[in-house]
């Protein structure tokens, strides 16, 4: 089944732009085989989203990054689509995040600073390009991302300085970065010589009616529909000037479900404070006893609130938690290592990317982390 899934996507990607319905198809009949497979679901995504059914793959892209919060991609996917759908404000709260989960991946930080870029907001998209470039000072995309801001910006004499280091680490890199510097090249000889290029602006791409959720219910086992409603709700909690009020909005919107609970707790604790979550978690658990995931948020919230928490019951009822609940124990999570002779799995990823994130040392980025975990191992 791996090799049929990687050639349906490998089918389906190269589909993409001549026959999307086809790379639909393909990707939907991966995802029956291999539903904790990352590509197949971002694939399915972007090829509803090539033939204008943005309702339907918005959700998906929402869904996706729920289910793979270990996967650069899922971030930057979403991120890139919302900015191309007119969405340009939730877009950089993703790829603010991704920066966030993703410290060490140069294409998040480069990510971020174009969906600033092509948000016209200049100033700070060239603060981000320097930002990456400390952190990874030969990527080539971040290089020539910055040099292509600056010869849009008009400042020529900063642009000839990054061209010269553009130049000087081209020739380690593959032949479309070669190329990059050839129409960079092109495009600074035209800025110095009074002709400007055009200036890249966001085209809104289409959008049709397209077909219903029900199609995809043998590998969602549910209705993806208010996947958007759920992703945008932890957003606005979460970020840094998080606005409260609309994510209140979009939580009473949901429908009835252990998520629509869990989402209204911890909307409390950044709204209230934890002991105000913990009574939230008091009053509804008994509403699904047997969800782990609520449990754990609800012994979460008691620890935040500054209460003493037995985890033992816990620790036999849900191994699938160990990570999060060691963690809240101990104040560290198991070793995790990936294996390397074999494919690891959904879940080894996700426990080596939790685990990463927790050696940060970073309370705020601990909690976003511990959501996604559990958000993800709840779809799992």
């Amino acid at each position: 089944s791996y090799d049929l899934v990687r050639s349906f996507c490998r089918a389906g990607e190269r589909f993409l732009k001549t026959d999307p319905m086809w790379a639909q198809d393909l990707a939907h009949e991966a995802a029956r085989w291999a539903p904790s497979n990352d590509r197949c679901w971002t694939l399915l995504a972007r090829a509803l989203e090539a033939q204008g059914d943005w309702r339907r793959a918005e959700a998906i892209f929402w869904q996706s990054r729920r289910r793979f919060p270990e996967v650069v991609h899922s971030h930057s996917q979403l991120a890139h689509s919302l900015l191309m759908h007119d969405s340009g404000d939730l877009a950089e709260a993703v790829a603010r995040e991704a920066v966030a989960f993703f410290p060490n991946d140069p294409f998040s930080r480069s990510e971020l600073a174009q969906t600033l870029k092509l948000l016209g907001r200049q100033e700070e998209a060239l603060v981000e390009f320097e930002k990456a470039q400390q952190h990874f000072h030969r990527n080539v995309v971040i290089a020539g991302g910055k040099l292509d801001l600056l010869i849009a910006m008009g400042r020529i004499t900063e642009a000839e300085d990054a061209l010269a280091w553009l130049e000087q680490i081209t020739p380690d890199a593959d032949e479309r970065a070669k190329q990059v510097l050839v129409q960079s090249r092109r495009d600074l000889q035209a800025a110095k010589a009074g002709r400007p290029g055009m200036t890249k602006r966001l085209k809104p791409r289409p959008d049709i009616a397209g077909g219903d959720f029900a199609a995809f219910f043998d590998i969602t086992s549910g209705n993806l529909a208010h996947a958007p409603t759920l992703g945008q709700a932890t957003l606005l909690r979460r970020r840094a000037s998080g606005d409260l009020a609309k994510s209140a909005s979009l939580i009473a919107s949901l429908p009835d479900s252990p998520e629509k609970l869990i989402e209204h707790g911890l909307w409390l604790a950044a709204s209230q404070d934890w002991a105000a979550a913990a009574q939230w978690f008091d009053l509804v658990g008994q509403q699904y006893e047997g969800d782990g995931v609520l449990r754990v948020h609800r012994q979460r919230a008691h620890a935040r609130a500054g209460g003493v928490v037995d985890w033992a019951s816990e620790r036999t009822r849900f191994p699938e938690l160990i990570s999060v609940i060691l963690t809240e124990e101990q104040g560290q999570p198991p070793h995790s290592s990936l294996p390397e002779q074999m494919e690891a799995s959904q879940e080894q990823k996700q426990d080596a990317w939790y685990a990463g994130l927790i050696a940060a040392n970073d309370p705020a980025l601990r909690d976003r982390a511990e959501d996604d975990y559990l958000a993800a191992r709840h779809i799992g």
